[in-house]
């Protein structure tokens, strides 16, 4: 005979008890119907969404059908402007690339008349002016400078803007007008 016994004592009332599975007894009822609501809240959202798309349809083929009235009239007008605006890119264009070509040629007279003692830290071109500043060996290379660029075919009016020593050598500016550009 066994003295000590194990009692299992549940005080809570039948409807309440989890004995037979983790959830509380429920009715078949109640499954139906949360899913019953689940499957109409779908249907509402999906139905809603559905016909806002096809008020956006609808506006989008109402601008388009607006857009092809009014671009007919406006389109010649904006072709002959957008021709007229791409002729005068081009003549900006050709003008740039000419310029170019001038400075190159400019750059390359001036490479030829420069004397060995010579150093040239600034070469601007602009508005048919060239500027050169740079620094000499002595006054009489800055003067053979001088004499050589305004020999060149493209240059005139060469002058000796500033030129003051610096030490062992003459820090000048020399300026002239480009005949070509």
């Amino acid at each position: 005979m066994k003295l000590e016994q194990e009692y299992d004592i549940n005080l809570l009332p039948p409807e309440l008890r989890l004995g037979r599975g983790r959830f509380p007894r429920l009715s078949p009822h109640f499954f139906t119907m949360v899913f019953c609501l689940l499957l109409v809240g779908w249907a509402v959202t999906w139905g809603w969404y559905a016909l806002k798309e096809r008020g956006q349809q609808a506006e989008i083929a109402h601008l388009r059908e607006q857009l092809s009235l009014v671009a007919e009239p406006l389109q010649k007008g904006q072709v002959e402007i957008l021709r007229k605006s791409a002729a005068q890119k081009e003549e900006e264009v050709r003008r740039i690339r000419s310029s170019l070509a001038s400075c190159f040629e400019i750059l390359m007279q001036i490479e030829s008349a420069i004397p060995q003692d010579i150093s040239l830290s600034e070469i601007s071109i602009g508005g048919g002016e060239l500027i050169c500043k740079g620094t000499a060996g002595d006054y009489l290379m800055l003067a053979e400078f001088i004499s050589n660029i305004e020999q060149q075919k493209d240059i005139t009016g060469a002058r000796c803007a500033i030129a003051e020593p610096v030490g062992p050598v003459v820090s000048f500016q020399v300026q002239a007008r480009i005949t070509r550009e």
